[in-house]
C-alpha cells in the first residue's frame, strides 16, 4: 500500500492546479515501481477519504478520460478500481455547506484551495470537480457516505452518482444512515470494518 502526499493550500498559495497533478505523478511512480515492492502494476486500485477522495478520483477520472493536465498523465497506469470514503467529489457543495457550525469553515477551506470565491473562479472550481471528467472509461468506483455528514454534504455525493450513471460510468455508493464525516476512520469500529470489507470486496470483484 502506498500513501502519496500532496501540497496543502495556504492563504498565499492555492493548490487547485497542483495537488491533483501531484497525485497523478505519484500514481505514475507507483505503476513504474510497484513490482519492486511486491505489487502488480496491472492490478492497481486507488482510494481516498474526504479531500483525498476528491484528489484520487479527480486524478484517475481525468486521466481515464484523456483530460488530465498533469505532465505525468501520459504514463498513467491503468487503474483497475477506485473507491472513496465521504469523498468531496464536488467542492461546490462543500463551499455552500448550509451547516451553521461547519459551513463557514468549509467555505474557507474551499476558497483557500481554489484561491477565491467559487463565483469568481468557476473554471478553477470545474477543474477540481470529479464530474467534470466523467466518461465510460472511468474505473469502476464504489463510494461510501454518511447521511449525517456535517462537512461534506451528502447531496453532493448523491448528485455526482446520478451524473456518473447518466454518463455511463460504473459508479455505486453505499450510504450509512447514521454517522458523521470520517466516522469510518475510527479504525476497529463497526463503521470502519464495514467500509474496509466493502472496499475489499469491490476491489476483488475487479481483479485487484
Amino acid at each position: 500500500m502506498f500513501a502519496p502526499a500532496y501540497s496543502l493550500a495556504t492563504d498565499e498559495r492555492p493548490t487547485w492546479d497542483v495537488a491533483t497533478s501531484q497525485i497523478t505523478c505519484a500514481l505514475v511512480w507507483i505503476g513504474e515501481h510497484a513490482a519492486e515492492f511486491g505489487g502488480d502494476p496491472d492490478r492497481i486500485a486507488v482510494w481516498g477519504a474526504s479531500a483525498g477522495g476528491n484528489l484520487s478520483l479527480t486524478s484517475t477520472f481525468a486521466a481515464a478520460a484523456g483530460r488530465s493536465v498533469s505532465p505525468c498523465s501520459t504514463a498513467m497506469p491503468r487503474i483497475a478500481a477506485a473507491a472513496g470514503e465521504v469523498p468531496a467529489v464536488d467542492p461546490a457543495w462543500v463551499h455552500d455547506n448550509p451547516d451553521r457550525v461547519w459551513g463557514p469553515r468549509t467555505r474557507e477551506m474551499v476558497e483557500r484551495y481554489i484561491g477565491g470565491d467559487t463565483a469568481v473562479h468557476p473554471e478553477r472550481l470545474a477543474a477540481v470537480q470529479v464530474a467534470t471528467y466523467l466518461s465510460t472509461a472511468a474505473p469502476p468506483t464504489l463510494l461510501s457516505a454518511s447521511r449525517g455528514d456535517h462537512l461534506v454534504p451528502v447531496g453532493g455525493i448523491e448528485q455526482f452518482v446520478d451524473d456518473a450513471r447518466a454518463a455511463g460510468a460504473d459508479v455505486d455508493v453505499v450510504y450509512r444512515r447514521f454517522g458523521d464525516h470520517l466516522v469510518a476512520a475510527i479504525y476497529g469500529g463497526l463503521a470502519s470494518q464495514t467500509m474496509l470489507r466493502q472496499f475489499r470486496d469491490h476491489f476483488r470483484r475487479h481483479g485487484v
